[in-house]
């Protein structure tokens, strides 16, 4: 069952940059979909692994070192439900300039969990970095 306390718990480990415990509570078969539109990524990973690498490995590329990241909200919708709002903060690697990310994941988890994520995020900004803007 998902409270708040244990998806602040689990989420405090990837603000603090501690990927592979964020990361051993998100199966490896979990699903991950992109809403919005973008040129940068594909709207659908089927795994974590290809998450990994169509998603996240491009976008911390993008950015030129360290990336803070700060939880701004937690909802638990319902026993198996938790939405999680952030902000990912940190310079472009073409221009250097700040750029900060607004984002939203929607979990859906299995026993202790994730299982599958729809992300909504601040794609015009993301865009941009790519675009080095």
């Amino acid at each position: 069952m998902v409270s708040e306390q244990s998806v602040r718990a689990h989420f405090a480990n990837w603000e603090r940059n501690n990927d592979d415990e964020f990361y051993s509570r998100v199966a490896p078969w979990a699903t991950f979909t992109i809403a919005g539109v973008s040129i940068a990524f594909p709207r659908y990973s089927g795994s974590r692994s290809a998450f990994f690498e169509q998603v996240l490995s491009p976008l911390a590329n993008l950015f030129a070192g360290h990336i803070t990241k700060r939880i701004t909200n937690v909802i638990v919708a319902n026993e198996n439900c938790a939405i999680v709002e952030f902000t990912m903060v940190g310079l472009g690697r073409l221009n250097l300039q700040v750029y900060a990310i607004d984002c939203c994941w929607i979990c859906t988890y299995v026993g202790e969990q994730i299982g599958s994520v729809t992300i909504y995020w601040d794609s015009l900004t993301i865009d941009w970095m790519f675009r080095g803007q």
